[in-house]
């Protein structure tokens, strides 16, 4: 695995996002924890041309109803406007890890069958995702509270192309 540390996540998600504004390109993102269910379950209301397709639990099962009150929900969606991805991707890796999927299959069906099965655990995408042609899997953590030339630094890890 390849860790790149950049100073402007920023230009790196907006080239994603360009090179994905095609409709032979579907284009995923995964917030895998750190937010409450009503954060993940609203956010289609307020960005337009994101679909909720998946949301559940982040940790072991025995552990949600023990901690029900902290946030530990996480959510997978789907753009039809791909070019929403950037501004969200970036607000929700604010203290967690976001896994964006590019794919030029539609993989609705077998990622929600895979979180379903499998549970959240981002090892489980990168194996799932290791034998898929013409995709590929960028994840992101930013930390928004070190500010480079006014700018949110952060780390871009590309892992599967």
């Amino acid at each position: 695995m390849e860790l790149k540390k950049i100073s402007f996540i920023e230009s790196e998600l907006t080239k994603i996002q360009e090179e994905s504004n095609s409709d032979n390109q579907f284009l995923y993102l995964l917030l895998l924890g750190n937010q409450t269910e009503k954060a993940i379950r609203t956010l289609p209301s307020f960005a337009e041309n994101i679909s909720l397709l998946w949301d559940g639990w982040s940790g072991p099962k025995w552990m949600k109803y023990i901690f029900s009150f902290m946030a530990g929900h996480a959510g997978l969606y789907k753009f039809s406007d791909k070019l929403k991805m950037k501004e969200l991707a970036l607000e929700a890796s604010i203290g967690g890890l976001v896994q964006i999927i590019k794919s030029k299959k539609e993989l609705d069906n077998d990622l929600i069958k895979l979180l379903t099965e499998k549970g959240v655990n981002p090892q489980y995408v990168r194996d799932f995702l290791t034998n898929k042609e013409d995709t590929e899997l960028i994840e992101i953590v930013c930390d928004r509270e070190e500010l480079l030339d006014n700018e949110p630094a952060g780390y871009f890890i590309k892992i599967l192309n």
